[in-house]
């Protein structure tokens, strides 16, 4: 999957999960009678489950991450702390440890 599509779909779960919200406090508040609440929370429950399950199949498509390969790091910065001890050396600086 595209993770800009992957993005959206993020962004769209945020979005009904909080109206969600919202709409359970106006209908605490009594802003929103019961048939509509009603209908907007299954409406909301119905895109957000979908949106879900679309998020899972996304992720799932999505190549897995390689291992990191400690070994190399580890080689890496023992190279660069040589080269600037080699350096730091080099010029006749003093190290200030």
């Amino acid at each position: 999957m595209n993770p800009d599509r992957l993005a959206e779909l993020e962004e769209e779960r945020r979005f009904l999960l909080r109206s969600l919200t919202d709409l359970e406090r106006e209908h605490t508040a009594g802003d929103v009678d019961e048939v509509d609440y009603r209908e907007l929370r299954d409406g909301y429950t119905v895109r957000a489950a979908a949106t879900l399950r679309e998020i899972d199949d996304g992720r799932r498509a999505l190549p897995d991450r390689p291992p990191v390969n400690w070994r190399r790091r580890l080689l890496t910065a023992a190279g660069v702390l040589i080269a600037i001890a080699v350096m730091w050396g080099g010029n006749g600086f003093m190290p200030l440890v």
